[in-house]
């Protein structure tokens, strides 16, 4: 009989340690997921940043260029050409300028294009950015629709 009580005993704290251990290896997971969620998080908000003054940074310089060719000059940066795969404006003359140069049809109008129109109302960079995302969103609705 005590030998049972010894059993008892036994295999109740086995499953009390093993409840420990569990709970304290899910808290464990739980925090490192939690801990990865906010560098990965924090590694996109940190490039996302980047590139909006590398856009700063190329639209200043377009601004201060004046000409086609000062703005190609400005645009013929090494970290611009690192970091972006193009580099371009279209200013209200309907010049399109572009590092590197892309070859377009001769009756290209930038100011026909989407993004000019947004890009002229817009105020700030950051406005633009969240006209752009709206019109993503409405063109994603779109397609959604047309696909129900």
């Amino acid at each position: 009989m005590a030998s049972l009580v010894v059993i008892a005993a036994l295999s109740g704290f086995s499953i009390y340690i093993d409840s420990l251990q569990r709970t304290a290896a899910s808290e464990a997971v739980k925090g490192k997921i939690e801990s990865s969620g906010l560098q990965a998080s924090q590694s996109i908000s940190n490039w996302l940043g980047a590139r909006v003054m590398l856009t700063e940074l190329a639209a200043n310089a377009a601004a201060k260029a004046g000409n086609p060719a000062g703005i190609s000059s400005a645009f013929n940066n090494p970290v611009l050409l690192r970091e972006f795969m193009s580099t371009y404006v279209g200013d209200e003359q309907g010049v399109f300028t572009s590092v590197p140069n892309q070859p377009l049809p001769a009756d290209y109008d930038p100011r026909k294009r989407p993004w000019y129109g947004l890009a002229s109302e817009a105020a700030t960079l950051n406005e633009l950015l969240a006209q752009l995302r709206i019109s993503e969103q409405a063109a994603n609705e779109t397609r959604t629709r047309r696909a129900a």
